[in-house]
């Protein structure tokens, strides 16, 4: 016999308090039986309590856990200290809840590391070895680069966790060099980048552009233990249209399996401000990525593969974004929490434009660089889920 849940006992208790009064035998014994049930429940919902305040609490940095007094795994600012709310919780609750999550304590404490102002340019001093130009895929429409990647690798370091980093430009634009800057500044933190040019409308269409993103993942599966690289440690992200690419690569495994590939090889995904929905898209573009048709464009969507066993994600986006583009990442990210996904954040980047955040994340101080390095860390260190 099935053994009834603490809400299913709770219930069962309420309805025995309804007894009529008119019977003082029938109310003495129900209000013994109410007792009992307390007596036995309570001990039970409190270590039940116990525990989930104890798995709350160890999500959180080590450092910092002993703040969270109620034991929710979050800082509310009542339990900051009075220097940290002003300074602490203005710059790194990206998510704007008044609060501190394990998350955003990482990238503060990732910030504490004694690091300067960045300048313009990253200075990299011996710390980053570039490698550009190697090819992933030729062939008709592989000219002018477009089959080439670029490579930012922590030097004299081995084993180290790698991110593909898929460029912007509306998948009619864009080029791996703008990744430059971005690229050594992932390095220097020990994570190399892979910055892959892929084929671009209107020259193709989809699905051409997610199946370059995807043989790019499998040259990097192949390939980065060469360089020193671990290819069980392969992270994805992107911004704009390689947001956009990054969250369909995650969420539609069929690009990967014809790879010969599973989406499980994919260890976390961080999509940096893609549409979600490209149903919603205006009649130019339509027509010149994804050939106008309503059906390509549901299939091109990662709003329409959303499953809860997905890779990990961060999603992140800009507070200055427009309201459609905004409206996407808030949709998919509650798609994927209904859909019993366990792992997704969801982050908005304070003081932030469409065109500002990746440009920002050369910068060593940089919430959204900060986040990105805490969600990497975190998904390096625990191991994968099985899916």
């Amino acid at each position: 016999m099935p053994v009834p849940s603490y809400h299913e006992h709770r219930f069962e208790a309420a309805e025995a308090v309804q007894f009529p009064c008119s019977d003082q035998e029938t109310s003495t014994m129900h209000i013994r039986i109410l007792c009992s049930c307390a007596l036995i429940l309570l001990p039970g919902v409190e270590i039940f309590a116990q525990a989930e305040r104890k798995k709350a609490r160890d999500r959180l940095p080590g450092k910092v856990a002993s703040l969270d007094k109620n034991g929710d795994g979050v800082l509310s600012a009542a339990e900051l200290p009075p220097g940290a709310r002003k300074k602490i919780l203005q710059e790194f609750d990206l998510n704007n809840d008044n609060a501190l999550d394990a998350l955003e304590l990482r990238a503060y404490l990732l910030s504490k590391k004694g690091e300067k102002p960045a300048a313009k340019n990253v200075e990299t001093g011996d710390g980053v070895t570039i490698r550009k130009d190697i090819e992933y895929a030729n062939g008709k429409g592989y000219e002018n680069g477009l089959g080439r990647l670029d490579l930012y690798l922590p030097r004299k370091a081995k084993n180290f966790p790698v991110l593909i980093f898929l460029h912007g430009g509306g998948l009619q634009a864009g080029d791996k060099s703008k990744l430059e800057q971005v690229g050594q500044r992932f390095a220097l933190h020990g994570i190399a980048i892979v910055a892959p040019n892929y084929r671009l409308s209107p020259a193709v269409q989809y699905p051409a552009h997610i199946e370059d993103a995807a043989r790019a993942f499998r040259w990097t599966r192949d390939n980065i233990a060469s360089h020193g690289g671990d290819p069980a440690r392969l992270f994805v992200a992107g911004g704009s249209s390689g947001g956009h690419l990054t969250m369909l690569l995650t969420l539609d495994e069929s690009f990967l399996i014809k790879q010969g590939l599973k989406g499980s090889d994919i260890r976390g995904s961080i999509p940096i401000s893609g549409l979600m929905d490209v149903t919603r898209t205006g009649p130019l573009r339509r027509g010149k990525v994804w050939e106008n048709s309503g059906a390509v464009m549901k299939k091109a969507s990662p709003l329409t593969w959303v499953r809860k066993d997905a890779p990990p994600l961060l999603i992140l986006f800009a507070d200055g974004e427009t309201a459609e583009r905004a409206r996407q990442n808030r949709e998919i990210y509650e798609a994927l929490k209904k859909a019993g996904h366990p792992d997704v954040e969801m982050k908005v980047l304070a003081d932030r434009t469409h065109n500002s955040i990746r440009p920002n994340l050369s910068n060593k101080s940089d919430p959204a660089l900060l986040a990105m390095l805490a969600f990497i860390e975190k998904h390096v260190i625990q191991k994968p889920a099985r899916r």
